[in-house]
């Protein structure tokens, strides 16, 4: 995509949100967007060996639907497209440099075994799941992140660091850059994070509700999980180019001194 283009997408999409009162794209999303088309992505190397590998786990799927709006959005179909358009921001801005492999790529029913013994035989740096939440109360709303529920043993572990680290920098670009109500770090037993938790920083993520209507209509625009997608995969570029993936001190001082443009753990975020 040449530069213009590139101006050009984020220009019509901050142009028709301007005046909006939900989820008003910012000035620094166009600045952001540019200085990341501009900047040099490295590779990360893992071993010297092979480049990041990173699974996208794309929740629900064929009969199973996930969660469904009032007027018909499927949660499958929604993960689906940001998903695809990660892996697309992938080709696109840093020519492929990260290895990102899909758990499904059409709309196929793919159990939650299958998606483990998946990752376990790709032996990933990184997975991530997609899904929207739902909920009874229509007003509620907001992003949030879900990391497996460790024992206060086991919290210090560096897998379980990086987990919350990498949910804590989506969650902080996609409030800041979109405007999306963090609802913080979470824990769970969640299968796929909780197989996953011997293999690589895991995290599940839930990309607004379908049941609120302001959420619903920003999920069902393409333009705007263009928007969405590329904030995520700028998300793991930060995360990578941090060397976590290396380094040996990570520890819950160093997770708890990373600091953002707004930076501030939620109060479900800070593990004791």
């Amino acid at each position: 995509m040449e530069i213009d283009a590139f101006e050009r997408f984020i220009e019509y999409y901050a142009t028709n949100n301007i005046n909006s009162d939900f989820m008003k794209i910012s000035v620094t999303v166009l600045v952001f967007t540019i200085w990341a088309f501009n900047t040099p992505i490295i590779s990360q190397e893992v071993n010297d060996k092979r480049k990041m590998r990173i699974v996208i786990d794309v929740g629900h799927g064929g009969k199973d639907s996930g969660a469904v709006s009032e007027n018909g959005l499927y949660e499958k179909d929604v993960v689906l497209s940001v998903a695809f358009q990660i892996a697309e921001w992938n080709r696109i801005i840093s020519n492929d440099k990260y290895d990102i492999y899909l758990t499904r790529y059409n709309d196929t029913l793919i159990s939650l075994s299958d998606r483990v013994r998946l990752t376990k035989e790709l032996k990933p740096d990184l997975f991530i799941s997609l899904h929207c939440n739902h909920a009874q109360n229509k007003n509620a709303k907001g992003i949030e992140a879900y990391t497996y529920s460790y024992g206060s043993k086991s919290i210090n572990s560096k897998t379980a660091l990086k987990s919350r680290l990498m949910a804590l920098t989506i969650l902080n670009a996609i409030n800041q850059h979109l405007n999306f109500k963090s609802r913080g770090i979470k824990s769970a037993n969640f299968q796929v994070l909780r197989d996953n938790k011997d293999v690589c920083p895991s995290i599940l993520v839930e990309l607004g509700f379908l049941s609120n209507q302001d959420e619903c209509s920003y999920l069902k625009s393409d333009l705007k999980l263009k928007a969405l997608a590329l904030v995520i995969f700028m998300s793991i570029k930060e995360y990578s180019d941090r060397r976590i993936m290396d380094k040996n001190h990570l520890s819950h001082s160093h997770l708890l001194s990373v600091k953002t443009k707004r930076g501030l753990w939620s109060t479900n975020t800070v593990p004791e």
